[in-house]
């Protein structure tokens, strides 16, 4: 007697158990790829390895290429929907599988990768990268924590549940729309981004210029530009206070008594603003007492908090500004320096964009000392020179930038909350 199951969430016209099977029964065709030569050199042959499978699509952020001297096998030549199976990996990735999108005009995949056919590949990409999917290709994986493979004479005998054909392309119709809409999303955000890279450089290189609105500033009945901007160096505006350098074993990521900010938090945030109460600033413990940390070492709004070390060179003095007192006190920690313009030369929001800026960037680089660790030191980020616009400049400059940050918020937002939605999707149609 064959076993039935019923999905928690399902389409109304669909009834009945879907049935348990196995790998095997439903694979129609499978092989392994060719074992090439490759390399980081470009050639018109582009090859698809284990480490470009992510959970249900293919990765192109690296891509090494097969070498002119090597003979393709015609067979191993990528086509649309062609569904791979990582047979080797560490133990936490072994068993990956995704769909070929016609990501790349030609590709071909090598000796770590399955070729898999199934009635309908779409749904069986969804159907595997589940969380029921993901967990039974788990039980699969033998070897160390290093290096770990999946037998295709275990994974053939794996059991699986399945539906009727109509119903898993029913599934795979609509999980696709959700990708598309993820994809678009993704896109627009990325887009967003580089604009508003573009208009960053564009506004600190003053090629782009704000005009004063109101006609009791000076210069406005001939429709120049504000003020010149003048030459600086961050020592003139920004005064650096002591930070603190909390363990691991005093702060949390559950309530406590105030937030701490070390530089691992800038290096995964790196936007000008900060959100004290983010979720990725931990707690300082409720055991630590707070009268021993000076007073200066709170931050402030307006303040800024620059990571002063990192193992890359592009993390090293990224700098957050604190544009809201959040719910709990702020502490500058770990690898941290505290600035605070005491000068009053700057509008809260500028500082943020400033430090983001090319002109900040290349310098901060320059500065970095060591060779596992990067670091810098107050001294030197003092000697930084910029040019410094007017305080009503700085404030149609913040005011251009933070919209363009709101509307990619908006979009990282509703990202992440289409994200949330397909993963409840595929915890609910799959068992």
């Amino acid at each position: 007697m064959i076993q039935r199951f019923i999905p928690e969430l399902r389409f109304q016209e669909f009834s009945g158990g879907w049935e348990l099977t196995t790998f095997g029964e439903e694979l129609i065709d499978s092989r392994l790829g060719g074992n090439y030569e490759n390399s980081e050199k470009v050639t018109p042959w582009s090859l698809i390895k284990m480490g470009n499978l992510a959970r249900g699509k293919i990765k192109l952020d690296k891509i090494q290429y097969i070498t002119e001297a090597e003979r393709i096998n015609p067979k191993d030549k990528i086509q649309t929907n062609d569904l791979f199976f990582n047979t080797r990996n560490t133990l936490d990735l072994v068993g990956k599988v995704a769909i070929w999108r016609d990501e790349l005009p030609e590709a071909y995949y090598n000796s770590n990768l399955m070729y898999i056919q199934f009635p309908d590949n779409n749904f069986m990409n969804y159907r595997l990268n589940s969380w029921s999917g993901i967990k039974s290709l788990r039980r699969l994986a033998t070897g160390t924590t290093s290096v770990a493979a999946i037998y295709t004479r275990d994974l053939l005998k794996m059991p699986i549940v399945i539906t009727s054909l109509p119903e898993q392309q029913k599934i795979a119709a609509f999980l696709s729309a959700v990708d598309t809409k993820i994809q678009q999303l993704q896109r627009k955000k990325e887009l967003l981004e580089q604009y508003k890279k573009r208009v960053m450089q564009k506004i600190f290189s003053q090629e782009i210029r704000f005009k004063p609105a109101l006609s009791n500033i000076e210069g406005d009945e001939n429709g120049n530009n504000y003020p010149d901007w003048e030459d600086k160096q961050l020592g003139q505006i920004i005064t650096f206070f002591s930070t603190n350098s909390f363990s691991r074993k005093d702060l949390n990521y559950e309530r406590g008594i105030a937030k701490n900010i070390h530089y691992g938090d800038i290096h995964t945030t790196f936007k000008a603003r900060l959100d004290i109460d983010a979720e990725h600033v931990p707690y300082i413990n409720d055991t630590i007492n707070l009268n021993k940390i000076a007073e200066e070492s709170y931050c402030r709004i307006g303040d800024i908090v620059i990571a002063d070390a990192s193992e890359d060179y592009d993390d090293i003095g990224k700098t957050v500004e604190i544009w809201n007192a959040g719910e709990y006190p702020l502490v500058s920690g770990l690898h941290t320096f505290l600035g605070r313009d005491l000068s009053e030369q700057t509008v809260i929001g500028f500082k943020g964009y400033l430090f983001q800026s090319q002109t900040i960037r290349k310098q901060i680089r320059v500065l970095a000392q060591g060779i596992s660790v990067l670091g810098i030191s107050k001294k030197n980020v003092m000697k930084i020179k910029f040019e410094l616009p007017c305080i009503e400049e700085q404030l149609s400059i913040v005011t251009l930038l933070s919209v363009l940050d709101d509307r990619i918020e908006s979009l990282g937002r509703s990202l992440k909350h289409t994200r949330h939605f397909k993963k409840g999707l595929l915890q609910q149609m799959f068992i």
